[in-house]
């Protein structure tokens, strides 16, 4: 489920970086850009009913983005959540076994990719369709898909990713590792990346070791049962995801030599 390899990968050693990620640099940089690319895709990172037509309890008045601590609270004080996102924002506690709280920040989008201001879309659209996972000294790992739903396209039998952006050249991941590396400055986002891909390759493990028969199924039966089985704790154990977090976290923090800068612990 992994992303293209990444050409020219030069890791770090040692210990991860204790900055603060330059979040102006961020924004104005673009991790993937393909100008256009909806037009080839029906804009399916944006408008997922391809997948969401087969739901029956997650189904959505649009798309949720999560946000990390950080990129929120950049948005918001500088003025530039998108239209409707500060009516639609939550957030949520993730308590750890360690006795650390990880801030959980979504938005429901319902604009149909088309942004009330495209220069300051969230960050899980900038790095669509490859999110970046760092090791613990913030180097980029790998790639893989973004979303949960994601995952599962490259192993079903009888579907192909929607996204058409399948590839980078040399001078695009430059650019992209560049923003990673501004991106990794602040450890706590190197906390939330690796939280993410561990929450997902749970779920893709579970299917493949549990449910195998599910990937030779037609994407409509596949995500019709999948959502069904994700909704009743099929496919993960809570209490084991956090562990593995929670020893993410303790690594960082093992490393820095002192406690993360969590929001509300």
């Amino acid at each position: 489920m992994n992303g293209p390899t990444l050409p020219g990968h030069h890791p770090s050693a040692g210990r991860p970086p204790a900055g603060e990620t330059d979040w102006d640099a961020i924004f104005r940089g673009e991790f993937v850009r393909r100008p256009h690319c909806w037009k080839t895709c029906d804009s399916f990172c944006c408008k997922p009913t391809r997948v969401t037509q087969h739901f029956l309890f997650l189904r959505s008045r649009g798309v949720d983005l999560p946000h990390l601590p950080g990129e929120y609270h950049y948005l918001e004080t500088t003025g530039h959540l998108q239209a409707g996102f500060a009516d639609t924002f939550t957030r949520h506690r993730l308590r750890l076994p360690n006795g650390r709280t990880m801030p959980l920040y979504r938005a429901v989008c319902t604009l149909d990719g088309t942004c009330s201001d495209h220069r300051y879309r969230p960050l899980v659209c900038r790095v669509y369709p490859f999110m970046p996972v760092p090791t613990l000294d913030g180097d980029l790992e790998r790639t893989e898909p973004t979303a949960l739903i994601d995952i599962f396209w490259n192993a079903l039998e009888t579907s192909g990713h929607p996204c058409t952006i399948t590839e980078m050249d040399a001078d695009e991941w430059d650019a992209y590792r560049a923003l990673c590396r501004e991106l990794f400055k602040d450890p706590v986002n190197i906390l939330y990346f690796k939280a993410a891909s561990i929450y997902k390759n749970t779920i893709m493990d579970s299917v493949r070791r549990q449910y195998p028969e599910l990937l030779e199924q037609p994407e409509e039966i596949f995500f019709s049962r999948w959502e069904k089985l994700l909704v009743m704790g099929k496919l993960y154990h809570p209490g084991e995801v956090l562990e593995k977090i929670a020893a993410v976290c303790d690594g960082l923090e093992a490393r820095l030599g002192r406690p993360l800068a969590l929001e509300g612990t």
